[in-house]
């Protein structure tokens, strides 16, 4: 509960620190998918967000098939079959100007099939094609 507390706190002193200047500041928003799965106050669910405090979200993460070169999710039982990414994309109904973006990597990603996928024409292709199949 303290950190829950802690987080909404330091995300309200930042949505509240540029109000008085401009109503076009932007306010980022980073989940990192497997807080759900820390024990006791740590655990950090899609439902603990404030979608009102943000103008982005991001969702952390997903991956990239290293043969195929094409997106993947990392956690599919959390991801699809608790619907956590549709859960979180559903937060635009509670600030519908909200944007919301997945990330793709993470330190257990690690950078090498990143670099190869990037170093021809054709996987950087199955990448993006892959990528905007995803988001559809």
């Amino acid at each position: 509960m303290v950190g829950k507390v802690a987080f909404l706190l330091a995300l309200a002193a930042i949505a509240l620190s540029g109000v008085a200047n401009s109503h076009e500041q932007e306010v980022v928003c980073y989940l990192a998918s497997w807080a759900v799965y820390r024990p006791g106050m740590g655990k950090f669910n899609i439902e603990d967000i404030d979608p009102s405090l943000c103008t982005t979200l991001i969702y952390s993460f997903a991956g990239l098939n290293e043969t195929t070169y094409t997106m993947m999710l990392l956690d599919p039982e959390y991801d699809v079959n608790k619907r956590a990414l549709e859960r979180f994309v559903n937060l635009k109904s509670l600030n519908p100007r909200l944007k919301v973006l997945i990330a793709i990597g993470g330190w257990t990603e690690g950078s090498t099939k990143y670099s190869a996928m990037a170093m021809s024409r054709a996987s950087r292709k199955k990448f993006i094609d892959s990528a905007i199949a995803f988001i559809q």
